[in-house]
């Protein structure tokens, strides 16, 4: 078993479902937020609304931090956590709970390079102690350079695999999934190649596939989200193909390994090429994409109907606002749209709630 050291960063959390795990008497909380963070929330609201027309959707501050990441619960409850980015680079992984519907993002901060699993587990979910921790974490090439690393947590022990070599960018960023036959799949950005690659564990043992070349594109693959169908094989992912530094198409990709139609969603320019999150999605309960995508300055909502992209919301920054970090999306059992992101205004930032309907 890998050792579990000392916090690296500070993290909040807000709404965080209690769930032993036997990580430690206090593996199902935090040290709470360090920052006096006592703000109004009429107050918080009004900071975390952005310009234009906002109808049918509520804004709330969560807090001081960075990287967000969520999850909503069967009653609607949202999970959300964070962290103070208080240290130098931080190697970023993002374990999720088999289980349920979408295995939801959790945050894992590693302490230091040398100990990639020094650190701390920190929670999202519906409550519910039932099914694997799975995590995946990437060695950077700027590091020691492993490549993806996969880790299972069965309750007592930890089960740590190299699951695919290649050059990984710090700033490319991963996404993993578990399918409903216990195949396990991890997105990663190879650098070297420029292209969106997909390991798979079947039966123990893991495959890499292309899931895109990046062709005429600058490169294609930073930044992949990734959820599973109800239907419990089939695949659907978001990724940024970069035309330039700082221009690109997010691409949907739906189906398997070695198996993936492809389209273009939404056209970005003026994003942050560096450990940030272009595009997150989430499935409607029509099994519907529903993918939300961030520059600097602008935020939209779309809907993937019969391969035709439906606006469903379009927001901008306010004045002096620079939008930004990881973002995440997820629909909850009444249909509503939920999304977490980052901002500037605050130091390091402001993590923001928004809900539709």
């Amino acid at each position: 078993m890998k050792r579990w050291g000392s916090w690296g960063a500070a993290i909040a959390v807000a709404s965080l479902a209690a769930c032993g795990d036997g990580l430690g008497p206090d593996d199902a909380s935090t040290p709470g937020n360090p920052v006096d963070d006592t703000m109004d929330p009429a107050v918080g609201a009004l900071m975390c609304k952005p310009s234009g027309s906002t109808t049918g959707w509520a804004f709330s501050r969560l807090g001081v931090g960075t990287k967000p990441a969520l999850a909503v619960g069967d009653d609607g409850t949202v999970h959300a956590a964070f962290i103070f980015e208080d240290v130098g680079s931080v190697p970023r992984s993002y374990p999720r709970r088999s289980g349920s519907r979408r295995t939801h993002r959790v945050r894992l901060v590693a302490a230091s390079h040398a100990e990639q699993w020094s650190g701390r587990l920190v929670r999202l979910g519906h409550g519910q102690c039932s099914g694997t921790l799975l995590t995946a974490s990437y060695d950077p090439s700027g590091f020691e350079g492993a490549g993806v690393i996969y880790g299972e947590w069965n309750g007592s022990d930890w089960t740590i695999e190299l699951a695919a070599g290649g050059s990984l960018d710090y700033s490319g960023g991963m996404a993993l999934v578990q399918a409903g036959d216990g195949s396990v799949h991890v997105a990663s950005f190879d650098d070297v190649l420029g292209e969106i690659m997909l390991a798979t564990r079947t039966g123990g043992e893991w495959t890499v596939t292309t899931v895109e070349a990046g062709g005429d594109a600058l490169d294609i693959g930073y930044f992949p989200d990734m959820v599973i169908d109800p239907d419990g094989s089939t695949l659907h992912m978001v990724y940024l193909e970069r035309a330039t530094a700082s221009t690109g198409v997010v691409r949907y990709a739906r189906g398997g390994p070695g198996a993936f139609e492809m389209m273009d969603v939404v056209e970005v320019a003026g994003f942050s090429g560096s450990a940030r999150d272009i595009a997150t999605l989430d499935l409607d309960a029509f099994g519907r994409p529903v993918i939300a995508t961030q520059t600097k300055s602008d935020f939209t909502v779309v809907r993937l109907v019969d391969g035709a992209v439906q606006p469903i919301a379009s927001f901008l920054a306010a004045s002096g606002i620079t939008l930004g970090q990881q973002t995440e999306i997820e629909i909850d059992a009444q249909g509503r749209t939920h999304i977490v992101r980052w901002q500037s205004g605050e130091n390091p930032g402001t993590v923001c709630h928004a809900v539709s309907g």
